[in-house]
C-alpha cells in the first residue's frame, strides 16, 4: 500500500465511527503525510475534501458546527491540543 491508499483507508474508518478526536486526528495525519511527502499534497487535499463533504458534514452540523469543537478541546490536555494545532 502506498501512503495515499493508507490515508484513504483511515479516512474510511473515521467515517464509520465519527467523533471530534477522529476528525482532528485525520487532519493531523494528513498534515504529517504532506510534510513528509509534499508530492501527494493535492491528493490528500482531495481526500480530505471528500471526507468533509460526504462523511462528516452532517455530523459536524449535528454537533454544533466547528464551534462544537470548543467543548471537546476543553477536555483535551494542552499538550495534546498543541499537537493538533
Amino acid at each position: 500500500d502506498n501512503v495515499e491508499e493508507i490515508f484513504c483507508q483511515i479516512a474510511n474508518e473515521v467515517c464509520g465511527a465519527i467523533n471530534w478526536g477522529r476528525v482532528i486526528s485525520l487532519f493531523v495525519f494528513g498534515r504529517e503525510i504532506v510534510k513528509q511527502q509534499p508530492e501527494v499534497t493535492e491528493h490528500i487535499i482531495k481526500v480530505m475534501t471528500y471526507f468533509l463533504e460526504n462523511c462528516v458534514r452532517d455530523w459536524i452540523s449535528a454537533h454544533g458546527g466547528w464551534e462544537g469543537l470548543i467543548p471537546f478541546s476543553k477536555n483535551v490536555s494542552t499538550q495534546h491540543f498543541c499537537v493538533i494545532l
